[in-house]
């Protein structure tokens, strides 16, 4: 929901609490008029504590007092919260909200906010949220709003729609809307790799190729710095990855990790990827302001993240678990619109689980899965009779003497 209301914030308007700029009434303010520019949108979304999201949402804006014709009091000026505007939540122009936050807010408090002059609801996500969006729609007494659905695949979402029909836009127009299941979409630009490795040797391989990733980019100099998300199968699995990934890149990737139940405020680690999304900065430049090249995370995280130029996804175990509608939102996160680089999608698992996603992959339109090549290592370099920990001192000694 945050970064929905900041997309829309970036297209739209949005609403400006910089105490220099925000003056409502005025001829120079965005909010002085309607339009393209100038809407005011508001965000009602969850960071783990429901009262500080209803709070933010309903938060009073501040007020500059203006001091002549010709410009404001930058520092003599009174910062007082207005008592005469509403709140945001109450006169916003875009409400963005994610369905879980709404529905526990409305719980507390019904009367919450006035639903009357609502003229559109859009449910992203339609498949995932269908019946709780639809409890909400009944609730607010929005029941007969147009509605529009988004989503990578729809035929879950059969409870949002009205006397179960609907028209589906396309490329070509419009078209009659149908739940039978049909072709799924990824982007046309992803590849989509499978490498088979034990499981106790997955973090060493992942790690690996992350390395491999930036080091052919680096060879090559051509497109965005690579920037990966990592899907582990839970949220302790993927704790515990993202641990042993922070120590084994160290100076090559920062990494984060996105765990939406147990990991605390999950805008943090979002925005920690995001800061780092636009840049080609080094390690050091990118982990001084608390970015992050490498985001570790779990597949029912994936709805929504959208960062731009993602370049490589791996998912790490249970590759097919959430069935082809899970995969389509793992593989979407790269190869988006306007990504600069080509995005791959890589499963990491064992050989049954190449037979069974491969099975699972004939539900989308056009999907090649191709094994891929283990990343090479300097342990493939040891001679024979060489025992790991003297190869391993030989290589050390030999890295301390190049420096």
């Amino acid at each position: 929901g945050v970064e929905v209301d900041a997309k829309i914030s970036t297209q739209v308007g949005g609403t400006n609490r910089n105490q220099g700029s925000y003056f409502p009434g005025d001829a120079s303010s965005l909010f002085a008029y309607k339009g393209p520019k100038g809407c005011r949108v508001a965000a009602l979304a969850s960071d783990a504590d429901l009262d500080r999201a209803v709070a933010a949402a309903k938060e009073r804006r501040i007020v500059v007092e203006k001091t002549d014709d010709f410009g404001y009091d930058d520092y003599g000026g009174t910062f007082t919260p207005s008592s005469t505007l509403p709140d945001d939540l109450a006169d916003c122009d875009v409400l963005v909200a994610d369905a879980a936050t709404l529905r526990d807010a409305l719980k507390e408090a019904p009367d919450l906010m006035d639903t009357s002059h609502i003229k559109l609801v859009c449910v992203d996500e339609a498949d995932a949220c269908g019946d709780v969006s639809a409890d909400i729609l009944e609730t607010l007494g929005l029941a007969k709003v147009p509605r529009v659905l988004v989503g990578a695949t729809l035929t879950d979402a059969s409870s949002l729609l009205r006397n179960g029909t609907a028209t589906k836009a396309t490329e070509s127009g419009t078209e009659p809307f149908s739940l039978t299941q049909e072709k799924i979409r990824t982007p046309s630009s992803v590849r989509h790799e499978f490498l088979d490795v034990p499981e106790w040797k997955r973090p060493l391989i992942l790690a690996r190729c992350l390395r491999r990733d930036l080091r052919e980019w680096e060879e090559s100099g051509q497109g965005p710095r690579p920037r990966a998300v990592v899907f582990a199968a839970n949220e302790t699995s993927a704790d515990a990855l993202a641990r042993q990934l922070r120590t084994s890149l160290w100076g090559a990737h920062a990494v984060a990790a996105l765990l939406p139940t147990e990991g605390g405020s999950p805008t943090v680690a979002a925005g920690s990827m995001a800061r780092a999304s636009a840049t080609d900065d080094s390690f050091a430049e990118v982990a001084a302001r608390d970015g992050a090249t490498v985001l570790v995370t779990v597949p029912s995280a994936a709805r929504g993240l959208d960062f731009p130029n993602v370049s490589h996804v791996y998912r790490v175990g249970d590759v097919t678990e959430g069935g082809p509608a899970t995969y389509a939102h793992v593989a979407g996160r790269a190869g988006r619109v306007g990504q600069a680089s080509r995005g791959t999608c890589t499963s990491v698992g064992d050989d049954a689980d190449f037979d069974a996603l491969r099975e699972m992959l004939d539900a989308f339109d056009g999907v090649d899965l191709v094994r891929a090549e283990l990343p090479p290592s300097i342990a493939d370099e040891r001679p024979a009779g060489v025992t790991n920990s003297a190869f391993l001192e030989r290589v050390f000694q030999k890295d301390v003497d190049d420096s």
